[in-house]
């Protein structure tokens, strides 16, 4: 009677597992779904702002400017939302890789959003300042120090909203565009941060260092 009882609650005890898994690998797929689904209506908006701007620039168009800017400004704030719940999907996904595919495809709308910006600044003489904010994604020795930097350029952003355009990118995922910005303006560690393309910083930097380098 003792062994009956054991094997059925270990057959129990494995189906439930299996349910389980099964059930964690459901959820996980389900949100990477989203998440695709979410970037491809992200990309076409980028396609769409990003027309806006060559438009602007084929007929010299520099009355319409303000609208290129703003319809910039509009895309890095559905990129930016886009990115909080991607770091909030990837703190819990444990069976679906292809979210690291995802997390590439962000990256690259946020370098398209970057390059898209500094064309505006120098055709429509736009104010904001561009903070690119250099992370790796596979060193966990960085994490604290990563934490802390991304917590300083989050007040940062809070403080001076559209004035400043912060853009996270990974250092270490492959990605051939930003490794030719490495090599481009020597970025060889995380956290880095490059302030208007001129100014870079190595290592944690705080408020007023960053405050100092920022107009808002």
């Amino acid at each position: 009677m003792q062994w009956d009882i054991l094997w059925k609650t270990a057959v129990l005890t494995v189906i439930v597992f299996i349910i389980g898994i099964g059930a964690g690998m459901f959820l996980d797929v389900s949100r990477v779904t989203e998440t695709s689904a979410r970037l491809t209506e992200i990309d076409l908006q980028w396609n769409d702002a990003r027309l806006q701007s060559v438009y602007y620039n084929t007929l010299n168009d520099t009355a319409s400017c303000d609208a290129a800017i703003q319809a910039n400004l509009d895309f890095n704030g559905r990129i930016y939302a886009e990115g909080q719940t991607i770091e909030r999907y990837e703190s819990i996904n444990r069976f679906a890789p292809q979210l690291l595919q995802e997390k590439k495809r962000y990256a690259l709308l946020q370098l398209q959003f970057w390059l898209n910006s500094i064309e505006l600044k120098k055709r429509c003489g736009a104010g904001y300042t561009t903070v690119a904010y250099f992370y790796s994604h596979y060193d966990q020795s960085l994490e604290m120090d990563q934490k802390l930097q991304s917590a300083v350029l989050l007040q940062l952003k809070e403080k001076c909203g559209d004035s400043v355009l912060l853009v996270p990118l990974p250092l270490d995922m492959g990605l051939t565009s930003i490794e030719l910005l490495k090599g481009t303006y020597g970025i060889s560690a995380a956290p880095s941060i490059l302030v208007n393309e001129s100014k870079l910083l190595r290592g944690v930097q705080g408020l007023p260092q960053m405050e100092a380098l920022v107009k808002c």
